[in-house]
Order: structure tokens, then C-alpha cells, then sequence
């Protein structure tokens, strides 16, 4: 890492690195003649660099930008569960960018960034349930995406008693690419191939709209009431090999799922005891008991004649988020 700084005017840095993994199996069970498998080493590593300029006190702009090469995982190195060494091995590849804008004074302060990254040639082995009704495991190879988004955070003293906190999130993240997966039964035999037309569909399992905004006041110096509302939407489902969504070019992309919003609430009381600083804090999340879907993990798009619940076709299966929750703690400084 080289780091240059210039009067707290202009700062650089670059950073670089380079990794090593071993990989190796071993089966006793499944693999008798091959009971342990031949050792392979994959090499990986990065570069990131960035720049800040400070136009003067309160303003400043940042660039950062990187590049990985990431070791693949397990599953991609042993495809199959066997202790055969995949002979066609690839690095996933994630490059990034950022621009951004920071203002700060004495009462308020904002930050603000626009990314851009792209996560190509991702190995994913997932198990699921055949037609049968018996276990398999899906392979895909060559994955693609392309997360692009803006992040604004804000914090601002009101009055002596008052500070405000803000937060927006909004992403565009998308796979760019169709591609191609490998179907295998319980004893490993390949039953099938083909093609998941997922270009252009959204990227499932994380809202890619959350906004949060917090209000913190201060009754004098020892208790502090705070309310926080964070909304969430455009979160999407995580796609289902089971799923047929995607065997079809002319798909509805991922599955949108409710939006919702969350109201929690705390209290911080600091007190003295045995002659050390204390404090103690409770916790109301979802203060409304707000009933919301959290995440699916697959893709049924509802039609005319779906039994729905907010739009959503009930054969999808799916977890919701907690109800009222909460929790008490107590904190002592020695």
C-alpha cells in the first residue's frame, strides 16, 4: 500500500495483493477408490486505488476504483461431490468504481456516492427436489452482474436537544446475461441442461430502495428518546432452479415483493454506579407489529386465476419478518 498526501489538500492511495488457496477433498464414503483428492492451488489477488480532493473546508470529491481476482468456491473446484478437480477453474472477476461528494460543518454533514460494479464468472451449486420427489443439485457457471446504485447519508444537530439522521439507498442491480445450467440426481449422474434467461432480470434477496430517517432527543443530560422509520421496496425474490420462471426468454424477470416500513424506538438513560458511568437501553423494533414479507426464495409470478396475498401468488414459498420484538440491556463502564 502507498499512500500520498498533499497540505490535507489532495490525498492518493494505492493498495495491491496477492493471494493463495489450497484446495483438497477427501471421501471415504462416496469415493473409495479416490479416497483423497490431488491438491490444487489457485492464485488470486486485487488492486484498488483512490483520490480525495478537499475544495475547501467543507467540501470535498472522491474517486475510488478496484479490481479482484476472487478464488472460486469449493463446489466449483470438486463439481459432482467427487474428488475429481474441475479442469476448467476461473476466477470470479469483480471490478468497481465509485464517485462521491462529502459537506461537512459544524451542524451538518452529508455524504454522497454513485457505484458502479460488475461480478462476472460466479460459480453457484445449489440442492433441490426433482420431479421425483428425490434430491439434486443444480450447477451454474458463468454468472454475470451488474450492481449500479447512489447512496446518501445526512446528519443534522436541529437544536442542542435535536439530531436528525438520514439515509437513501436506490440500486439498479441486474444479471447482464443469460446463462447456462447443469442438472445432477442424488447419485451425481447428469440429468439434464439448459439455459436461464435471466438478462436484464433483477437481482433478488436485498432492497434496492431503502430510505431510513431517525429523530434522537435529549432530555437533559442523562435520557434520550429516539424513533427511527425505515421503508424498504423493490425488493425482489432470489431466483429457484425449481422455478420455471426463467426456461422461457419471454419471462417476467423476478419476482417484486410488498413494499413495507418499519417503526422502531429506543431509550438510552445513563446513570452513575459504584462511582462508574452506566447506561441502560431498550429496544422496540417494528413498534406497529407491521406483518411483511422479508424475502422468497422463489419466483411465481401470480396470473388471473392466482390465489394471492398483497399480490403475491401463494405457492411462492417465503419468510416473513418478525412482529414486535424487543430487548433490554444494561451497559457499566470499569
Amino acid at each position: 500500500m502507498a499512500e500520498y498526501s498533499s497540505d490535507d489538500v489532495f490525498t492518493a492511495v494505492i493498495q495491491a495483493g496477492l493471494s493463495n488457496q489450497s484446495f483438497q477433498r477427501e471421501d471415504l464414503f462416496d469415493q473409495p477408490l479416490q479416497p483423497l483428492s490431488k491438491k490444487k492451488n489457485v492464485g488470486g489477488g486485487y488492486f484498488k486505488g483512490g483520490v480525495n480532493y478537499n475544495l475547501d473546508d467543507e467540501n470535498n470529491i472522491f474517486i475510488n476504483a478496484g479490481y479482484i481476482s476472487r478464488q472460486p468456491n469449493f463446489d466449483a473446484v470438486f463439481p459432482n461431490f467427487a474428488n475429481n478437480i474441475n479442469p476448467d477453474i476461473q476466477n470470479e472477476k469483480i471490478t468497481s468504481f465509485e464517485i462521491g461528494y462529502g459537506f461537512t460543518t459544524n451542524k451538518f454533514s452529508l455524504d454522497l456516492n454513485l457505484y458502479t460494479t460488475k461480478w462476472g464468472n460466479r460459480f453457484v451449486s445449489r440442492s433441490f427436489i426433482n420431479e421425483g420427489g428425490t434430491e439434486g443439485t443444480a450447477q451454474f457457471k458463468d454468472i454475470n452482474q451488474l450492481h449500479n446504485g447512489l447512496e446518501l447519508e445526512a446528519n443534522y444537530k436541529a437544536t442542542s436537544n435535536l439530531r436528525l439522521i438520514a439515509m437513501l439507498s436506490i440500486g439498479d442491480w441486474k444479471y447482464t446475461k443469460n446463462f447456462a445450467s447443469t442438472l445432477f440426481d442424488d447419485n451425481n449422474n447428469q440429468i439434464g441442461t439448459g439455459t436461464l434467461y435471466t438478462k436484464d432480470a433483477e437481482i433478488g434477496d436485498a432492497a434496492q430502495f431503502v430510505s431510513y430517517l431517525e429523530a434522537d432527543y435529549s432530555i437533559g443530560d442523562n435520557f434520550n428518546v429516539d424513533l427511527g422509520w425505515r421503508s424498504v421496496d423493490n425488493l425482489y425474490a432470489d431466483y429457484s432452479i425449481t422455478d420455471s420462471d426463467f426456461l422461457s426468454p419471454d419471462n417476467k424477470g423476478g419476482l417484486k415483493l410488498p413494499a413495507y416500513n418499519l417503526i422502531d424506538l429506543g431509550a438510552t438513560y445513563r446513570f452513575d454506579l459504584f462511582g462508574s458511568n452506566a447506561s441502560a437501553r431498550l429496544n422496540i423494533n417494528n413498534l406497529f407489529n407491521e406483518e411483511y414479507i422479508a424475502e422468497s426464495n422463489s419466483n411465481i409470478q401470480a396470473d388471473s386465476g392466482s390465489t394471492t396475498y398483497k399480490g403475491i401468488d401463494v405457492r411462492n414459498s417465503v419468510w416473513f419478518g418478525f412482529g414486535t420484538t424487543w430487548n433490554f440491556s444494561l451497559r457499566f463502564k470499569f
